[in-house]
């Protein structure tokens, strides 16, 4: 028996929280739109259903490219291998010619909003900043006004003029008396006012330059490059298939019922790589399990034939909803 894959999808299935469509032209009637998306509880499909996805849309999950893409004829399905994520909201894009679909998807149980924590203690004062530049010089201040002179000194006395006396004969001319010593310096003037400002001297040398400033805020992020080549996967074909046998998602393979309650028959094409079929079914039914009794590889046109048998707890077969993933043995 093999281990449940998929658990029913309105008890414990991954469901979309917020939805926004994206197109790139947004007046364009082709644009793809996202209208849901669910993923299997163990992680390992992914089924989308909107419009206008194309026939060979490129599916990215927070700008991780999604393998084993598979679109039905109406370009409305599609289903992917869903990568082993951690729970969690990623934006889910589909790329359809030049024109994308976004879409913001929850993966895993997302719990109510806690309440706000305490506000934390204040941070520690931050260090000193640098000192800005200094600023021009000001203007001249006005010339002040002229002190007073300081006062006269006193005048010596004059002596008294003695009596004129009787002009004698004129001598002879005597020699060249010796020059006198030098009077006494007189007092210092008064300042006189200051003169005119003179003319600006030339400009003196070019300073240091100053220190580097501090980088700048980054820049926003470029766009995203093209998607890289394809790589190789193994052949698989997965499915989610009502429990009339009419099938919800996924193409490329064909579902009846057989037998009484509980019975169906899957029948896939021959695969790409020729090699035969692991399969995995899970019911959405509750308490439900789902086993394979039977599996066919046709030797004429290589189509696999998979057999296939629900269950309810007390072991009563039982018709249900289940999804389905057959892969390439290694």
């Amino acid at each position: 028996m093999f281990r449940s894959m998929v658990e029913t999808v309105a008890a414990t299935a991954v469901v979309v929280l917020i939805a926004a469509t994206l197109p790139v032209s947004a007046d364009s009637p082709k644009a793809p739109a996202i209208k849901s998306a669910t993923v299997s509880v163990d992680q390992t499909t992914l089924f989308v259903e909107g419009i206008n996805f194309g026939k060979s849309p490129i599916v990215a999950l927070d700008g991780l490219l999604l393998g084993g893409v598979q679109v039905d004829s109406s370009g409305s399905q599609l289903i992917a291998i869903m990568p082993a994520l951690p729970a969690g909201t990623y934006k889910l894009q589909i790329f359809s010619g030049n024109l994308v679909a976004e879409f913001e998807m929850a993966v895993g149980a997302v719990g109510p909003v806690g309440p706000a924590g305490p506000a934390g203690p204040a941070g520690l004062m931050g260090p000193k900043g640098i000192d800005g530049a200094i600023g021009p010089a000001g203007p001249a201040g006005p010339t002040g006004s002229k002190g007073a002179d300081g006062a006269p000194g006193p005048a010596g006395p004059t002596g008294p003029a003695g009596p004129k006396g009787v002009d004698g004969a004129t001598g002879p001319a005597g020699p060249a008396g010796s020059v006198g010593p030098t009077g006494p310096q007189g007092l210092t003037g008064a300042t006189g006012p200051m003169g005119p400002a003179g003319p600006t001297g030339s400009a003196g040398p070019v300073g240091p330059s100053g220190p580097i400033g501090p980088s700048g805020s980054t820049g926003a992020t470029g766009p995203m490059g093209p998607a890289g080549p394809a790589g190789t996967s193994p052949a698989y074909s997965a499915g989610w298939v009502r429990s009339d046998a009419t099938v919800r998602f996924g193409t490329g393979f064909t579902v009846v019922r057989i037998g009484g309650a509980g019975g169906y028959q899957i029948t896939i094409p021959a695969t790409s790589t020729g090699r035969f079929l692991a399969t995995v079914v899970t019911p959405n039914a509750i308490n439900a399990t789902a086993r394979v009794v039977a599996y066919n590889k046709s030797a004429l046109d290589g189509s696999h034939t998979i057999t296939i048998e629900i269950r309810d707890a007390t072991g009563g077969l039982l018709d249900s909803d289940f999804t389905f993933i057959a892969m390439d043995r290694s």
